[in-house]
């Protein structure tokens, strides 16, 4: 029945049918080989963008201490407040931070009614020769503008300096740019001039003191903790 309708059907719009069919297939692999130009490399390269990121965050190393650390850095060796009041794992401003690193304990457990100046913040300078990838020295060394700062390899969020798991990305310097703005330094190694009295939860900070300065007294009127 199929047959004998088909061979009922003029031949000359059969050819014409196929013509159109032939332009249809045609126009449509064109147009896909002119879109997988145009979007292809742009989805390629998405792709790449978000993979490098997720590929550092998927490796990054992190061995779960979270107490204090001896870091050595290039050329450079601090030791770095265990966390807590000194290394909190929320945000806070640049003069919050000042004070509570200022009135630290010898051993970075508690807070001290008043200053005694045992524990402070790091200069951008000590962050950017701190900053390590995979374990080891990232070669960070500053600029002679102060502004920028060039890697042998690109820093990672990664432990010992980091806590990979927390929110905080960016660290509050003891440097000082002007009367309203102070240097933070992102764990990537970039540095970023900000007001001191800009909060959030991303931007926090880490005490540091010689690491030879262990057992350190503290003065009689100050010792009492909360």
């Amino acid at each position: 029945m199929a047959s004998s309708s088909l061979a009922a059907f003029p031949r000359s719009r059969v050819r014409h049918l196929t013509g159109w069919i032939a332009v249809f297939c045609n126009g449509a692999t064109a147009c896909l080989w002119a879109l997988r130009a145009t979007w292809i490399p742009p989805l390629l390269v998405a792709l790449c963008a978000g993979a490098f990121p997720g590929w550092r965050a998927l490796t990054r190393r992190d061995d779960g201490e979270r107490g204090e650390r001896v870091v050595v850095g290039q050329g450079i060796e601090l030791r770095w407040v265990r966390a807590g009041a000194g290394w909190p794992g929320r945000g806070a401003n640049w003069h919050e931070a000042r004070d509570l690193v200022a009135r630290l304990a010898p051993a970075g457990d508690a807070l001290l009614e008043q200053p005694v100046q045992l524990w402070r913040l790091p200069t951008r300078d000590e962050v950017v020769r701190s900053l390590s990838f995979r374990g080891a020295n990232a070669g960070g060394v500053l600029d002679a503008s102060g502004g920028r700062a060039s890697y042998r390899v690109l820093p990672d969020k990664e432990a010992p300096l980091w806590d990979p798991t927390s929110e905080v990305i960016y660290w509050w310097t003891a440097d000082e740019l002007d009367g309203e703005h102070a240097w933070s330094v992102c764990y990537n190694g970039s540095l970023l001039p900000r007001r001191k009295s800009d909060r959030m939860g991303t931007l926090g900070f880490r005490a540091v003191r010689s690491a030879h300065a262990d057992g350190a007294e503290i003065p009689a009127n100050t010792r009492g903790a909360r």
